[in-house]
């Protein structure tokens, strides 16, 4: 699962100059229900842009009203919902987790009851924490219901040393991947 970062929605404004005399150009409807991953840049104040189309950030904050504010936009509470859904069966099925930098903040409710709920058997095999707050560590191992087979790490780069040669390109390589496909 990846955090609030790159999610985007198309904006009903043109990046590209109105023509004289033209009516004003409409954002197509394949576009108003669209919700994409990529790397969006701000330029001179300028919002992203994709296909001539202004574009705005998504973000979903750690905090306790994470799923109320999204009641009002149909469109935000579809995708999301889907990919909750989606992380929820992922984590019911894995037996391996690894965080990466995110504290699990007392007041993010959604994620806190996601972990609770999908991993309420605790059949984790190894949880990977890479953190350097220790009391972060012990609230990702409450919350993912295990005190065995933790390997904690206190940064990045510790972590990616531990591994396998070829398992630290391979992940690389996939990470390169998905961003080009999201460009």
């Amino acid at each position: 699962m990846h955090g609030s970062l790159n999610w985007f929605r198309f904006l009903p404004f043109a990046s590209f100059p109105q023509v004289k005399g033209e009516p004003e150009a409409q954002l197509p409807a394949d576009k108003q229900a669209q919700i994409m991953m990529f790397r969006g840049h701000w330029w001179l104040g300028r919002p992203p842009d994709l296909d001539g189309w202004y574009t705005d950030p998504l973000i979903l904050t750690p905090n306790i009203g994470k799923w109320q504010s999204e009641g009002e936009e149909p469109l935000f509470n579809k995708v999301f919902t889907q990919i909750w859904e989606k992380a929820g069966k992922a984590l019911s099925m894995a037996r391996k987790l690894v965080v990466i930098g995110y504290s699990f903040p007392t007041g993010d409710f959604a994620t806190t009851r996601l972990l609770l709920e999908s991993l309420r058997n605790g059949e984790l095999s190894e949880l990977v924490v890479v953190n350097p707050n220790d009391k972060v560590v012990d609230r990702t191992m409450t919350l993912c219901r295990t005190k065995d087979n933790v390997l904690r790490y206190r940064n990045t780069r510790e972590y990616l040393e531990s591994l396998p040669v070829d398992v630290a390109l391979q992940a690389r390589l996939e990470m390169e991947k998905q961003w080009q496909r999201h460009q």
